[in-house]
């Protein structure tokens, strides 16, 4: 009997380094398994940055499906980005830079999925999310199946907006053969 595997490449961290750690990878029992089968929910929770961001992985081996959420209660709108059994993450671009303006610790200041429909042929983008006017971070784009998230959140405390989480930075892991 032969084994089949498959070689994981995790992306450049897109924002900030500091804050707290988050590898969804972990999920699936990395590295002695790799139980994700994809991506079937994102919710993305904003405001003028990406505050908070809960992705519904799909598992295998009989495992139900497990939702992993990072960020805060932060932001004023909540989007959920559903996909169907033939559909998959095939792209996340956004851009980081300031909280506030010009000055504040590094956030993801936007968001925007890609989806391809394998079924239909179809593609979609979701997004942006956040302030899609926002100009002056730094662009990043992701490309390939997308399989996990990582990053970091970060707590500020403000007088006037008392203590907030956010999402500081973010990570994906792609399989190195690309489509599967």
């Amino acid at each position: 009997m032969s084994t089949m595997s498959m070689t994981i490449t995790q992306s450049a961290l897109f924002g900030g380094n500091q804050g707290d750690v988050f590898n969804d990878i972990n999920v699936a029992g990395w590295p002695a398994t790799q139980n994700i089968r994809k991506i079937s929910k994102i919710v993305v929770r904003h405001g003028e940055i990406v505050d908070n961001i809960a992705v519904t992985y799909e598992r295998t081996g009989g495992l139900g499906p497990d939702t992993q959420s990072h960020g805060g209660a932060g932001g004023t709108r909540v989007n959920t980005i559903n996909l169907s059994e033939s559909e998959f993450l095939v792209g996340v671009c956004g851009q980081c830079g300031p909280v506030v303006a010009d000055y504040g610790p590094t956030s993801i200041q936007k968001l925007q999925f890609m989806i391809v429909d394998k079924a239909r042929g179809a593609f979609r983008v979701e997004g942006p999310f956040a302030n899609e006017a926002r100009t002056g971070g730094t662009p990043f784009c992701v490309v390939g199946t997308i399989m996990a998230l990582a990053g970091r959140t970060m707590v500020v405390t403000s007088q006037d907006q008392g203590t907030q989480r956010f999402m500081q930075s973010l990570s994906f892991f792609t399989p190195s053969n690309g489509f599967d």
